[in-house]
């Protein structure tokens, strides 16, 4: 018995949805994460510290609060 076997239509229309949805999510923590590996590079070969926000890297303190 195969995977799909274990899924009607209905089910696997919301298993792509889904999955569809994780990659999204997955590809945006990769851009931010691209973003912060520049950051980094850029700081250990200038000495400059460029600013996180101007690339689209929130404040993990700020999210934070944002729950509160």
């Amino acid at each position: 018995m195969g995977m799909l076997d274990l899924y009607n239509e209905e089910q696997a229309r919301d298993a792509l949805e889904d999955a569809k949805n994780t990659k999204k999510e997955l590809m945006e923590q990769v851009d931010e994460l691209d973003a912060m590996i520049f950051i980094l590079k850029y700081f250990l070969n200038t000495g400059d510290a460029l600013d996180p926000g101007a690339l689209g890297i929130k404040d993990p303190e700020e999210e934070d609060n944002l729950d509160e």
